[in-house]
C-alpha cells in the first residue's frame, strides 16, 4: 500500500496521536506479522494498552512512512539475522572449545604419566595428579621445585647433563633418572621434555611428560646381576671382570691384576665330591673378600677354582702385598665338609700383571695373569709370581699351558 494511502477504519476510536498495529502496518506498507517481529527484535517497539493491544506513535509512523522504512527495515532485519547467526556460530565454537578443554583436563588429570611444565629456570609451574605417586607430594606442594631436588646422586650432575642435552637438541627423550620420594622410596623415571624459546632465543620454559619405570628398571638390574654374578659364590663373574677391566683400559688408568688358583683342587672333588668342592669355593671367596676389601680390591670368580683380584692404582709393591695377604688368608682357611670331614691344608698360586704395562687390551692382560699363575704352579705352588717380561719364557709357558686353556675354553672343569 502506498505511504499516503488512506487508513482503513478499525471500528474503534483511537487517540489522534496513535495508530493501531493494523493502521501502522497499512501506513508503512508492511504485513502485520512483520511489525510483531520488529517489536520482538527491538526494531520498532509498540506501547501496550491495558488490554494488551499494540499502539504506535502517529508522528513516528508517519516519519518512517515518509522515509521509506520498509526497505530500511528489510536491510536491518537481514543484518540482525546475520549478527544473530554469527553470535550463534561463536557460541557454538566457544562451547566446543570448552568441551575440548574439559576433555583435555580430564585426560591430563587422570593420566598415570606425570605431565608437567616449568619456567625458564626449570621450576615447576604445573604438574598433574600423578606427581603424588612419583614424588610423594601433592601437585601444589611441588610448585617452585624441580626434578633434581629429588635426585639420589648429586643434583648438579644430573641437572647439568639433562640441561646440556636439552639446550643442544631442544628436546630430550627417555632420559632416565633415579629419584627418591619424600618418604624415602626409590623411583626411576623416564623423562621426555621440550624447550620453549622466545623470539630472542631465551628459554621461557620446559614442558613434557615423565613415567615411573621403577618396576622395569629393577627387573633390568636383576637381569644384569644374574648376567654378571657368579651364582655359587655371589661374587662378580668373568663377564663383570672383563667389563670392569675394559673400562680401566679405556680410561688410561693403572693398576694390578691377580689371578688366584687353588692348588690341588681336583683332589678335593675326587675325595669329597663336587658338593664339597663347591662348599670350599664359597668359603674361599668369602675369606678373600674379607681379607682384600680393606685394600680396595675387587674379587671376581673367573670359573672353576680361579679368582681374579683387581687393585686400582696399584703397582708392583701393592700388588705383591695384596698377593701375600690373599695367600695367607687361604692358608688360614679351615674347611670342614658337611659330612664333618676336615681339609686342613689349602694353598693357592697367584699370577700378577700390571695394566697397561703387561697388556693394552683385555685378552692380553688375562693371558698375562694366566701365564704368571701357571709359572707360580711350576715353581712349586703356594706363591705369587709377576709376569715374566722375557718373550721367550712367556712363549714357552704358553705352549705348556695350551691344552689347559683349550679345555677351559670348552667349559671343562680342569684344575691343577
Amino acid at each position: 500500500m502506498p505511504p499516503n494511502a488512506p487508513i482503513p477504519p478499525t471500528g474503534s476510536k483511537l487517540p489522534a496521536f496513535e495508530y493501531s498495529i493494523h493502521e501502522a502496518a497499512a501506513r508503512l506498507g508492511v504485513p502485520v506479522h512483520r511489525l510483531r517481529r520488529w517489536h520482538q527484535q527491538g526494531i520498532l517497539v509498540a506501547r501496550r494498552t491495558e488490554g494488551g493491544h499494540r499502539r504506535y506513535p502517529r508522528e513516528l509512523i508517519d516519519s518512517l512512512a515518509a522515509a521509506g522504512v520498509a526497505a530500511i527495515s528489510d536491510t536491518l532485519s537481514a543484518e540482525l539475522a546475520s549478527v544473530k547467526q554469527n553470535l550463534e556460530d561463536k557460541r557454538r565454537v566457544i562451547h566446543l572449545l570448552i568441551e575440548s578443554e574439559q576433555r583435555y583436563r580430564d585426560l591430563v588429570e587422570t593420566s598415570h604419566d606425570l605431565i608437567w611444565a616449568t619456567d625458564g629456570d626449570g621450576r615447576f609451574v604445573y604438574v598433574n595428579a600423578a606427581a603424588h605417586e612419583i614424588f610423594g607430594l601433592e601437585p601444589r606442594e611441588l610448585l617452585g621445585r624441580c626434578f633434581f631436588d629429588f635426585e639420589t646422586s648429586p643434583a648438579h650432575v644430573g641437572n647439568r647433563r639433562f640441561l646440556a642435552t636439552l639446550k643442544r637438541n631442544r628436546e630430550v627423550r627417555n632420559h632416565v633418572t633415579h629419584l627418591r620420594t619424600v618418604h624415602g622410596e626409590d623411583r626411576w623415571i623416564g623423562i621426555n621434555a621440550r624447550m620453549s624459546i622466545d623470539e630472542r632465543g631465551a628459554v621461557t620454559g620446559i614442558r613434557g611428560t615423565a613415567r615411573d619405570i621403577t618396576e622395569g628398571q629393577l627387573a633390568l638390574q636383576a637381569l644384569e646381576r644374574l648376567a654378571t654374578s657368579d651364582p655359587l659364590t655371589g661374587l662378580p663373574n668373568r663377564a663383570a671382570f672383563q667389563k670392569a677391566l675394559e673400562q680401566k683400559i679405556n680410561s688410561n688408568e693403572i693398576g694390578a691384576l691377580l689371578l688366584l688358583d687353588i692348588d690341588h683342587f681336583r683332589h678335593v672333588n675326587d675325595s669329597f665330591g663336587y658338593p664339597a668342592g663347591d662348599q670350599m669355593l664359597v668359603g674361599i671367596g668369602s675369606v678373600l673378600r674379607d681379607a682384600l676389601s680393606p685394600l680396595g680390591a675387587r674379587i671376581y670368580r673367573m670359573g672353576a677354582d680361579e679368582f681374579a683380584i683387581m687393585l686400582p692404582e696399584a703397582l708392583r709393591p701393592q700388588a705383591a702385598q695384596a698377593a701375600e695377604t690373599a695367600l695367607e688368608a687361604v692358608r688360614r682357611y679351615r674347611f670342614t665338609t658337611r659330612a664333618r670331614r676336615k681339609v686342613w691344608k689349602v694353598t693357592a698360586s697367584i699370577g700378577i700383571a700390571l695394566y697397561p704395562f703387561h697388556g693394552t687390551d683385555v685378552a692380553g692382560l688375562i693371558s698375562s695373569i694366566d701365564i704368571a699363575m701357571f709359572q707360580a704352579k711350576e715353581l712349586g705352588r703356594n706363591r705369587h709370581v709377576l709376569i715374566d717380561r722375557d718373550p721367550d719364557n712367556r712363549r714357552g709357558v704358553q705352549r705348556r699351558i695350551h691344552p689347559r686353556n683349550r679345555s677351559w675354553r670348552l667349559g671343562h672343569r680342569v684344575t691343577c
